[in-house]
């Protein structure tokens, strides 16, 4: 783990002085009380990672910079809300694995249909918590969307979670990938009717029923890896 890895959303140029964000810089001083002259890692969720050399008060002076290499696939990871500790669960680990974009959506059985503002912005924290201790260089992003109803086709091919399918498709291995997950009580059949009408292909991911969570770190391990 990358322990003295810090996010700044900033461009990150060799010589240029930086000045970490509140919880950042709070945790640069407070938590891990790193010193002028001490050498620390920012990454900025672009794919750059740099050293850096603590300044003081928060601001550091950007030294090397690297590029991290990104997967072969970039997977977006389509999941209905469910509880909370649970979506949350899903998307740490995600983030972990590799997944390169959430999309959140209310499923038919979800027994949520929005989140609130604070639950929006702590998947946010989350997902820099988890690009930093996992030591990737791409910050995930996380849109919401409507119910599946009202989905227009994407550019992506789409893939769904699903048991019992046969002659499956296989999801490619590179390039770009749409997997989307429903809720814990599973796609109604009218959201499975409209998924295929969108081009998606079902894909069981295991012959066991799988909790929502579940499903979505053995998709993003599966296909990423």
């Amino acid at each position: 783990m990358p322990h003295d890895r810090f996010f700044t959303p900033q461009n990150l140029h060799h010589g240029e002085i930086i000045e970490l964000e509140d919880e950042e810089s709070y945790h640069l001083q407070k938590v891990m009380r790193k010193r002028t002259g001490d050498l620390v890692e920012v990454v900025n969720g672009k794919g750059l990672l740099a050293t850096a050399k603590v300044q003081n008060a928060g601001f550091l002076e950007i030294q090397n910079v690297i590029t991290l290499p990104l997967l072969p696939l970039q997977l977006s990871l389509a999941l209905a809300l469910t509880m909370p500790s649970h979506l949350e669960w899903a998307i740490e680990k995600g983030t972990e694995i590799g997944v390169a974009h959430f999309i959140l959506f209310p499923g038919d059985k979800s027994q949520k249909s929005d989140l609130s503002a604070n639950q929006k912005t702590r998947l946010a924290k989350i997902t820099i918590a988890a690009m930093k201790q996992s030591g990737r260089g791409t910050l995930p992003t996380i849109e919401m969307l409507p119910e599946i109803r009202k989905w227009t086709p994407f550019s992506d091919p789409l893939f769904f979670g699903d048991i019992g399918t046969d002659e499956m498709k296989t999801p490619p291995k590179e390039g770009r990938l749409i997997f989307a997950i429903g809720p814990e009580g599973g796609w109604s059949e009218q959201e499975r009717v409209t998924l295929k009408a969108l081009g998606g292909n079902p894909f069981s991911l295991n012959p066991n029923i799988l909790r929502a969570e579940t499903a979505a770190v053995v998709a993003a391990a599966l296909l990423l890896h």
